[in-house]
């Protein structure tokens, strides 16, 4: 991680969270299935394995496994959301707007630069924000319905 944390007490308990249990890293999301192996498990949101919800119904499918899922694990608890966006490390930073509505209660908690590339044009820079609230049972679901369309910044519609 790089980047200044913000001062908030919330996001030092999250840094030293993630240290302590994640100690090799790494933040990128495509990069945990690899080094977490172990541990990793993938939950599909539709029968039959299928993508992308077409109606309604399928939606109501999906919200409520992934509910029953974060119920099982944070009922009467509390949950950090980590939402990103990326930008050009040479370039100014244009927030997205659809991030910000989906995570409105989110603030920076740090950023990540991806330089692996030899070629510059293809580094990145990834702002991780977070929040902590009490979980319960729908509180997430615009975010959840806008992952299981594909349409958080830093990726792509399918």
């Amino acid at each position: 991680m790089s980047g200044a944390l913000l001062p908030d007490p919330a996001h030092e308990r999250l840094t030293r969270l993630w240290q302590a249990h994640r100690p090799a890293g790494p933040m990128l999301p495509w990069e945990l299935k690899t080094v977490y192996g172990s541990c990793w498990v993938r939950f599909h949101s539709l029968p039959e394995s299928k993508r992308y919800a077409e109606d309604e119904a399928e939606y109501a499918v999906l919200l409520d496994r992934y509910n029953t899922v974060l119920d099982e694990l944070f009922a009467d608890g509390e949950v950090y959301v980590v939402t990103i966006d990326w930008a050009d490390p040479s370039e100014p930073t244009d927030w997205s707007a659809h991030r910000a509505a989906l995570h409105p209660e989110g603030t920076l908690w740090t950023t990540l630069d991806d330089t692996d590339d030899p070629d510059p044009d293809f580094h990145t820079r990834w702002y991780f924000w977070a929040d902590r609230r009490p979980w319960q049972r729908g509180c997430l679901d615009p975010l959840l319905r806008a992952v299981a369309d594909d349409t958080l910044p830093g990726r792509t519609s399918g």
